[in-house]
């Protein structure tokens, strides 16, 4: 009996060592190196803490090179942006026909920008955006910062009044505020006559007119310049609507042409009636309108001549 309980206590000691054992083993390792009753923590975590640290200390150097690279880099694109962007913009007009204050207020958006960045196509777009009567640029970079920009515009060649204001028209069709330039030189003026309004609120530094029609105009002011000599030129009328164009020469004589393709063909027929007539072309008015045909008005009529061409054309003047 005594065997028994004896038993029964020693398998609950030993159980209990056991448990013991199991939880201990959970959180600790046994080392046997120092004594059989020594219990240390697990070298797992000190394995896992020295390896951070050592990779940190190996490594160091190359964080910090990283570090001063990227500073580098924020220095440079600080320098770019600020140092090498453009502050001051010089435009030279190389005439007198591009207005100044126009073209410094359209590149007012490049202000600011890299000097780099900035070509002479982009700068030429933007110019063209206010003023269509800029033909060439020329770009040159002061560096750090500054941009000096030569303009030259389309030429002159004759001077419009429309809308009850008189303006230049550029080679390339485009109208710009009048200017009195080449002083000595003979400027033409078209008066513009229509009733349709125009969609454009303000005309300046615009193509305005269709440029075929305004293209055919010139030549025939021009043709007739160079073939009718002794009849010069007082004024000229071109009513779009009818699409007619009336010249009218200093001895009075209105010669009525129709804007079309065959323009060369009304000047040769007109210089072939001049030297029939020897240069004597004294009428109140030569009509060109009908192909092959020539209609005048001998001063013989003009009060009937005159009243017919009031009845038709002044009322729209």
């Amino acid at each position: 009996m005594f065997n028994k309980i004896f038993n029964i206590f020693k398998w609950k000691k030993t159980r209990f060592r056991e448990t013991i054992k199991k939880e201990k083993r959970r959180f600790y390792m046994f080392d046997k190196r120092k004594s059989s009753t020594f219990f240390s923590k697990r070298k797992k975590n000190i394995f896992q803490l020295k390896i951070n640290y050592n990779f940190n200390k190996k490594n160091i150097l190359y964080i910090l090179l990283s570090w001063i690279l990227i500073s580098i880099i924020w220095i440079v694109y600080i320098l770019k942006w600020w140092y090498f962007s453009i502050q001051n913009i010089n435009i030279i007009i190389n005439d007198k026909i591009t207005d100044e204050n126009i073209a410094y207020k359209s590149l007012d958006l490049i202000r600011w920008k890299s000097i780099f960045l900035e070509n002479k196509w982009t700068i030429y777009k933007k110019l063209m955006d206010y003023q269509k009567n800029i033909n060439n640029i020329e770009v040159n970079r002061v560096l750090p910062n500054i941009l000096n920009i030569y303009i030259d515009s389309y030429p002159i060649i004759m001077d419009i009044y429309y809308n009850s204001k008189l303006y230049s028209l550029t080679s390339n069709w485009v109208l710009i505020p009048f200017k009195a330039i080449n002083k000595d030189k003979e400027r033409i003026i078209l008066k513009i006559i229509t009733t349709k309004e125009n969609k454009y609120k303000i005309l300046s530094y615009k193509k305005i007119f269709e440029d075929e029609l305004i293209k055919q105009v010139y030549l025939l002011i021009n043709s007739f310049k160079d073939n009718i000599l002794e009849h010069p030129i007082e004024k000229i009328l071109l009513y779009k609507d009818e699409n007619e164009l009336h010249i009218v020469t200093k001895n009075k004589t209105i010669f009525i042409f129709y804007i079309s393709e065959n323009i060369e063909k009304q000047i040769k027929k007109l210089i072939v009636y001049s030297k029939e007539k020897e240069k004597n072309l004294k009428f109140i008015y030569v009509d060109l309108r009908i192909e092959d045909k020539i209609f005048v008005c001998p001063y013989e009529k003009e009060y009937q001549c005159l009243k017919n061409y009031k009845r038709i054309y002044n009322k729209k003047q």
